[in-house]
């Protein structure tokens, strides 16, 4: 199959959702013009420029979601108390978000004449028979499940899939190893800002700042004098981790050109960033492992910028009508007998990637 708009890492994003503070909830964006309706019938909780989402697509991914993570946590999860809003309802607004996605990725699959192909169609039909045949009927019955309704959500799923692969079609795979390089450094770093009693980052004043331009030229001073980094480190490191690697725009620009500058054992000038004063140690130069691993997340980030330039492009247009009485009806299910938690394990083991 082609590449994959991932089902496996949207469920493990959607659970870890529930996790973050409440400010960085899964927000609609803020160019998405939602209109509340009176126009959608009861088993309707939303429509995006026609495409409508009914209370079976979104109640198959809320309990699925639910039993997922009460498999990990216990059904005591729900019962953690948050300052204004409760789990499940923070679970509902991640469905909600990934919901309106795929519509919206269904309407530019329509517009973009994104079809599946004979394989694909024989995957989704794969998959739906065999999450319907692991239901109970209790199961059917409470989320209002056919097989049909299941080949209708796995086929947009899919087609979710095809609309991905064929926006991130032209990107470059190519990546060197000078652009995915990963260097190892020890470093020693004296601070230039501390925090305030509220958490705010403040500078160190100009005295302060002196003191500790004072203390990183003594330790450069011990260094030239042949004591050894490694043993300076304890005594002097105030800024986390003595041994890191990094690659290309993870550091200050100044931090950045002195590690990558440096060979194999050498030791850098006195750096100055915002942070604070450093001397740097090169551990190794060039980690293949680690680049190889690299080069993985810059084509994956290429493949992001790609399909967000043309998604965002086209949500601008689309309106949303959301039906609110039905949306807030929407509950958890706590029968003992409904413990269906597979419904994204069956669409990714059946539609797998090449």
């Amino acid at each position: 199959m082609k590449n994959k708009f991932n089902l496996q890492r949207t469920l493990l994003a959607l659970l870890l959702i529930l996790m973050l503070p409440l400010a960085a909830c899964a927000k609609l964006p803020e160019d998405l013009q939602i209109v509340l309706t009176t126009g959608l019938t009861d088993d309707e909780i939303f429509r995006m420029s026609g495409e409508v989402c009914t209370k079976t697509e979104f109640m198959t991914y809320l309990v699925n979601l639910q039993k997922k993570y009460e498999e990990t946590y216990g059904t005591e999860i729900w019962e953690l108390s948050l300052s204004d809003e409760s789990l499940e309802e923070r679970l509902k607004g991640a469905v909600l978000t990934q919901l309106e996605q795929i519509k919206i990725m269904k309407l530019m699959a329509d517009d973009y004449a994104v079809t599946l192909s004979a394989e694909e169609s024989s995957a989704v039909e794969a998959a739906a028979a065999s999450y319907i045949a692991g239901l109970n009927e209790t199961e059917k019955q409470a989320l209002g499940l056919n097989e049909e309704k299941v080949r209708q959500m796995y086929t947009e799923y899919a087609l979710a899939n095809a609309l991905y692969a064929t926006l991130i079609a032209d990107v470059n795979p190519e990546i060197s190893d000078d652009e995915a390089r990963i260097v190892t450094v020890e470093q020693i770093g004296i601070r230039l800002q501390t925090t305030d009693k509220d958490g705010n980052t403040v500078p160190l004043t100009d005295t302060e700042r002196q003191q500790a331009r004072a203390k990183i030229l003594e330790v450069k001073r011990r260094l030239a004098a042949g004591e050894e980094f490694d043993a300076l480190i304890s005594e002097y490191n105030e800024v986390g981790e003595s041994i890191l690697s990094f690659g290309h725009g993870e550091k200050e620009e100044a931090y950045e050109t002195a590690a990558f500058n440096l060979g194999e054992g050498e030791i850098s000038e006195v750096i100055e960033t915002q942070e604070g004063y450093y001397l740097l140690k090169c551990i190794s130069t060039f980690d293949q492992e680690e680049t190889e691993h690299h080069k993985i997340e810059i084509l994956e980030q290429r493949k992001s910028e790609a399909f967000d330039r043309e998604y965002d492009a086209y949500r601008a247009s689309v309106t949303e009508e959301l039906n609110q009485a039905a949306y807030e009806e929407v509950s958890f299910l706590t029968d003992p007998g409904i413990t269906t938690a597979s419904f994204f394990e069956t669409f990714d083991a059946n539609y797998t990637s090449e």
